[in-house]
């Protein structure tokens, strides 16, 4: 179950532009996450958004849009790897 947004960290974009890297910062955001919270992101730019909404699907995250720009992202459960690391 997703917690509310008020209670999920912020990370506001601004204007910020696909080529400026905004998927590795939210990325990294959701790293730093609390276990069990999301990540509330704002975003002004319109390529930035559809870029996020793709991403999320992407990798399993469940993303809902409260408002223009404003999006919540809870994030999807830390998966295995497919396939075992490479043993030197």
């Amino acid at each position: 179950m997703c917690p509310p947004p008020s209670m999920a960290t912020v990370l506001d974009l601004g204007d910020k532009e696909c080529g400026d890297g905004p998927l590795e910062v939210i990325a990294h955001a959701l790293r730093q996450a609390a276990m069990g919270t999301g990540l509330e992101v704002h975003t002004t730019n319109e390529d930035v958004a559809v870029a996020l909404l793709v991403w999320c699907r992407m990798v399993g995250h469940n993303v809902t849009e409260h408002g223009a720009g404003r999006f919540f992202i809870h994030p999807a459960p830390a998966r295995t790897p497919r396939f075992p690391p490479l043993r030197e």
